[in-house]
């Protein structure tokens, strides 16, 4: 029975649902079920049935994650050690990563299992497309994850 995940974004601008799409499509190409869903449409109830997650978002400049993000995450259900994966977009290379750290400290106070270290993906700037090569970087990325996951995916 395939592996079944849920890619799970926060998306300003549209390039964090393309990379999340990327991700799905690299998921997918591994033989797993996925859906790539927006924070406001995977409600906690619907993660309860899923065996990997992967959560992505914007990085927010000093911010954290949105509150948005901030009120999904509270509702997680507890992973109960299934795998998880986590990803980031930003415009700016020097920009340090304010949204990863919330998000995996959540994630691991419900126990869900970080099977790869979060990655980030760069766009070009705000309302920018992706910087050139980072879909197929995405989608490498779902392909390592769903091997990652099913080294550790639970019973």
């Amino acid at each position: 029975m395939a592996m079944i995940a849920v890619v799970a974004f926060e998306s300003t601008f549209g390039n964090t649902r393309a990379v999340a799409e990327a991700i799905g499509r690299g998921l997918s190409a591994a033989g797993v079920s996925v859906r790539v869903q927006a924070i406001a449409e995977t409600p906690a109830r619907q993660l309860e049935a899923i065996d990997l997650l992967v959560v992505g978002a914007p990085v927010c400049r000093g911010h954290g994650t949105s509150e948005a993000m901030q009120t999904w995450l509270s509702r997680l259900p507890d992973g109960c050690g299934r795998p998880a994966a986590v990803f980031d977009t930003y415009f700016h290379k020097t920009l340090a990563s304010d949204t990863v750290p919330p998000v995996t400290a959540c994630l691991h106070e419900r126990r869900w299992n970080l099977v790869v270290p979060p990655v980030s993906f760069v766009e070009q700037g705000p309302d920018q497309p992706l910087v050139w090569g980072e879909a197929g970087h995405a989608e490498a990325w779902g392909a390592l994850v769903a091997s990652s996951a099913a080294k550790v995916a639970t019973p």
